[in-house]
C-alpha cells in the first residue's frame, strides 16, 4: 500500500486518516476496453468468479428479484 492518506473529520468532530485514491492514472487504450474477465489468471480465480459474481444472475433464489 503506499502512503496515499488524507485528514479528514469524522461524524464526532476528530481528524482521522482517510484512503485516498488507489486507482491507476490515464485511461485505458487497446483492444478489450472494459473486458476484465481476461485478467483471472487461473483455473481457481475463474471459478471463484462464476461461485459469486454470477450467482446473481444464475442462482436458483437471485438477488434480483
Amino acid at each position: 500500500m503506499s502512503d496515499n492518506f488524507e485528514k479528514k473529520e469524522n461524524y464526532a468532530g476528530e481528524h482521522v486518516d482517510v484512503l485516498g485514491a488507489t486507482y491507476e492514472e490515464g485511461k485505458p487504450t487497446g483492444k478489450g476496453i472494459g473486458r476484465w474477465a481476461h485478467k483471472l489468471e487461473d483455473k481457481d480465480d475463474i471459478l471463484y468468479y462464476l461461485r459469486t459474481a454470477e450467482r446473481y444472475w444464475y442462482g436458483q433464489e437471485g438477488e434480483k428479484s
